[in-house]
C-alpha cells in the first residue's frame, strides 16, 4: 500500500478537486496548527478560499460553493441536509483500508477528508453526528474512487439508503485488517 509522508502534497489533488467540484462542492483546509488556538471562523474560511492541493496530515471541510452574493456560512445553512458520500458495491474491495459504516452497509456518510499518511480518510466528527461513518481509501485507489463511488446526498437519499438494507446494531466492519483506531487512536 502506498504510503505519502507529511507534509507530502498529495498528486492528484487538482483532479479529486475538479471530481468534488462537479457536485457543486470545494474542500476547505480546516487544520488548526499548533499556535492557532481556535477554528477559523466562516468569514476567514471565506476568505482563505478553498484549497487547491490537499496535504498530507491536513483535514479538510466539505462545504457548498456559494451561489452569487451569497456567503460561505449561507451556502452550509442552505445545504444542511446535502452530505458527501461513497457508495459502496463491494465490502471486500482492497479500497478500502478502512470501513465503519453505521447506519448501512451500502452508503458511507463524511463531512471532512483527512489525508493521513497512508489514506484518504472520509469522516464526520462525533460532535457533529454521533456514532458516525468512517471510510478509508489507499491512495492508489482514490481518483478512481471518487470517480466512480462519490455523491453528495440529501436526506431522502439517505432515507431511502436506510430503508433498503436492514441497518444492524453496532456494527463495526473492519476490512482487511484496519480500522479506525488505526487512523485515530484516541477515537473511542
Amino acid at each position: 500500500m502506498k504510503k505519502l509522508s507529511a507534509g507530502s502534497i498529495f498528486s492528484q489533488s487538482r483532479e479529486l478537486k475538479k471530481i468534488i467540484g462537479r457536485h457543486g462542492f470545494d474542500l476547505y483546509d480546516i487544520s488548526r496548527p499548533k499556535e492557532r488556538e481556535r477554528r477559523l471562523s466562516w468569514d476567514e474560511l471565506e476568505k482563505i478560499g478553498p484549497d487547491e492541493v490537499f496535504v498530507v496530515d491536513r483535514t479538510y471541510l466539505f462545504a457548498p460553493r456559494p451561489r452569487t452574493g451569497e456567503t460561505l456560512r449561507d451556502a452550509c445553512i442552505r445545504a444542511h441536509d446535502l452530505s458527501p458520500s461513497l457508495q459502496i458495491a463491494d465490502v471486500f474491495d482492497a479500497r478500502w483500508v478502512a470501513l465503519e459504516p453505521r447506519r448501512t452497509l451500502h452508503l458511507v456518510l463524511f463531512a471532512r477528508l483527512v489525508f493521513a499518511p497512508s489514506a484518504v480518510i472520509g469522516m464526520t466528527p462525533e460532535s457533529v453526528r454521533p456514532n458516525p461513518d468512517l471510510v478509508g481509501v489507499g491512495y492508489d485507489y482514490v481518483i478512481d474512487t471518487f470517480k466512480r463511488f462519490f455523491s453528495i446526498v440529501d436526506s431522502n437519499d439517505r432515507r431511502a439508503a436506510m430503508e433498503a438494507v436492514k441497518v444492524v446494531k453496532d456494527i463495526n466492519l473492519s476490512v482487511v485488517g484496519w480500522n479506525s483506531e488505526t487512523f485515530f487512536p484516541a477515537r473511542n
